[in-house]
């Protein structure tokens, strides 16, 4: 078993996610998959602790709904194309 971790510009858009997806299903070997932060997310998370935490709530709450919204945009780009996302899965869990 290998661990294979992705993370940052590797999950950043719907084409660095298929790649990321691509290169589990070519493992050779059964892979343990960890996920973290899209793109930037982290950076702009940190951010907005940092809005919060000096009482602009507003701009907080802006900067999430912005995170967010970029979020949905890959997933509605991945879901679009829901029968190779589907093919996919299907290889990785055989």
């Amino acid at each position: 078993m290998i661990v294979m971790k992705f993370g940052g510009s590797s999950l950043a858009t719907p084409e660095s996610l298929r790649q990321a997806g691509e290169r589990i299903a070519a493992s050779a070997k059964t892979a343990c998959v960890v996920l973290s932060a899209m793109g930037d997310a982290t950076d702009q998370l940190l951010a907005v602790a940092g809005l919060a935490k000096n009482a602009r709530l507003d701009d907080a709450i802006d900067a999430v709904r912005a995170l967010f919204a970029d979020t949905a945009k890959v997933a509605q780009t991945l879901l679009a194309d829901a029968t190779q996302c589907q093919d996919q899965l299907k290889t990785l869990l055989r």
